[in-house]
């Protein structure tokens, strides 16, 4: 992001979006954030919207590029059946009073169906939340496309859509919110100030707002409903493989992330980065981040120094290891021994290891028995293989 720059946002409904501009928020001034979050920026002139920096908005990129430019676009992605069936439970969700208050015909008209007869073509037809949306947004709008003519066909809204997606500056996946983040806020050149917390939780709505939300119990949708749910979602499902593609390849590319620090441990500034002194502790000098990992062969490097100089011996009083399950799964481990270490620089120090499946609370730690006193960088590069 250079100061010139506007990041535009696009929100798909139940992709973590208003968690995404809660963290997104605390990098702008209050008056950099535009207000406007629906589909009716062509009502405002462009120098109204030039005063903004920030934009998010349950939108279209064709309806966004009427902001001024210069223009950075994101979009947060999920797996299109579990996005749907969550849509339509948050709707659900909305109590009688507010809707017949707020006069909302559309969630009156759904809470008295089934999901899957809102995904069966009628004559009263479909409701577009829950066909395709993600590639409708992507390519354009549900009706138009870009050049204002109607869609010839799906595989052209497809192609535009994926073109546009390729276009982003920064993509993230739903699933992988830790390293979404991450990624995102390295892409962009922002602090990454996401802290774990969630918000507009479907399942924890109605405590948080009782007079408005009724409780959601989450039951498991029947196969005729699932199949209606894939049908109606076969380009998503087509945006969504490119999209988590993509984001392979950003982490092939690698990230960094912050490990934490036992208590009994400080830290300290060195030539502008932070790092932990072990001074002849035992246990975990550093470990974590903590993040979930998707499938696949990873190398994850820490930065060492110790005070011995290098020696052509093999004894080791440091080990590095990775696991997950609180520890209940150790993916790999080794030794680090002298001969790997100097007193002048810090040395880098790589592990590999595997993950089957995608994997929750992964940690990367490096442990000394106290021998010899240690200092590490609390960067944890990652990248996948």
């Amino acid at each position: 992001m250079q100061p010139e720059d506007r990041l535009v946002f696009m929100h798909v409904e139940k992709t973590a979006g208003s968690t995404v501009h809660h963290v997104l928020s605390q990098n702008f001034e209050q008056n950099e954030i535009c207000p406007h979050r629906f589909n009716n920026l062509n009502y405002y002139p462009p120098d109204y919207l030039a005063r903004y920096r920030f934009f998010m908005l349950h939108s279209h990129l064709r309806m966004m590029r009427t902001i001024p430019k210069p223009l950075k676009f994101a979009t947060f992605l999920r797996e299109p059946v579990a996005r749907v069936i969550s849509h339509y439970r948050f709707w659900a969700s909305l109590n009688d009073r507010v809707v017949e208050a707020e006069g909302l015909d559309h969630i009156r008209f759904l809470k008295a169906r089934k999901l899957k007869e809102l995904l069966t073509p009628s004559p009263l037809g479909v409701m577009p939340e829950f066909w395709n949306l993600s590639t409708h947004r992507l390519a354009g709008d549900l009706l138009l496309a870009p050049a204002g003519r109607p869609w010839r066909d799906e595989s052209e809204m497809l192609e535009s859509a994926l073109a546009n997606l390729a276009s982003c500056a920064t993509v993230g996946i739903t699933e992988y919110p830790d390293l979404s983040f991450q990624c995102l806020a390295e892409d962009l050149g922002i602090p990454n100030r996401y802290d774990g917390a969630r918000i507009n939780v479907t399942a924890a709505n109605s405590e948080r707002e009782p007079d408005r939300y009724d409780p959601v119990f989450a039951a498991r949708e029947d196969d005729e409903t699932l199949e209606a749910i894939a049908r109606a979602t076969q380009l998503d499902k087509i945006i969504y493989d490119a999209a988590l593609a993509r984001f392979e390849d950003r982490l092939r590319r690698g990230f960094v992330a912050k490990a934490c620090v036992p208590p009994h441990l400080r830290t300290q500034q060195l030539e502008g980065e932070e790092i932990v002194v072990g001074d002849h502790a035992h246990g975990a000098v550093v470990y974590g981040p903590y993040h979930t990992l998707p499938a696949g062969r990873y190398r994850a490097t820490l930065w060492v120094q110790a005070d011995v100089p290098k020696q052509n011996n093999r004894t080791s009083s440091i080990d590095v290891d990775v696991c997950s399950d609180g520890a209940r799964v150790i993916h790999a481990s080794r030794a680090v021994h002298r001969f790997e270490l100097s007193e002048n620089w810090f040395e880098p120090i790589e592990i590999d290891f595997s993950t089957a499946a995608a994997t929750d609370n992964v940690e990367v730690r490096l442990h000394t028995c106290g021998v010899r006193a240690i200092a590490v960088k609390r960067n944890i590069a990652i990248r996948l293989l």
